[in-house]
């Protein structure tokens, strides 16, 4: 089920307050991984320039109809890249985290035909659990807080 407006774009440094915001909504810090406290604007705009910097590094903001819905970025960490999704509440519910996850990894999978994926998931978080089941990622790992997703390319290489 996707938005046929959706549009996704290779974010830059103007989306840097959008980014800011996103990031520090209380959805957002809810299902962080490595901080639930608001992130300064400072720690955040050098986050952002060696995102924007790394060419290994897809940061992508969604768009329905011309309007900023949301980020997706895959990033290496250790033998993967690991998936970061965030859909603004009000366009929840209509595809659009799924297109940009589907866009994202037809990128990385365009650029190395053999990476792979990886999402933690926050236990909790049963709308997300079943996304990256649907995309075909499988279940490598539990631990108290979370569940680790996998998915290698669909040629199976990696």
């Amino acid at each position: 089920m996707t938005t046929p407006t959706l549009t996704l774009r290779p974010a830059t440094w103007a989306d840097c307050e959008r980014l800011f915001a996103w990031v520090n909504s209380p959805d957002s810090l809810r299902n962080k991984r490595l901080t639930r406290s608001t992130i300064p604007y400072e720690t955040h705009r050098q986050w952002l320039e060696k995102r924007l910097a790394a060419p290994d590094v897809i940061l992508l903001i969604a768009e329905e109809g011309g309007m900023p819905v949301g980020q997706v970025r895959l990033e290496p960490r250790d033998d993967a890249h690991e998936v970061d999704i965030f859909v603004i509440a009000e366009a929840r519910g209509r595809g659009i985290a799924e297109a940009a996850i589907r866009d994202a990894l037809d990128r990385l999978w365009h650029r190395n035909a053999n990476a792979r994926a990886r999402a933690l998931v926050g236990r909790d978080n049963a709308a997300s659990a079943r996304l990256f089941e649907r995309l075909g990622f499988s279940r490598i790992g539990v631990d108290r807080d979370h569940t680790l997703y996998e998915r290698a390319p669909a040629g199976g290489n990696a």
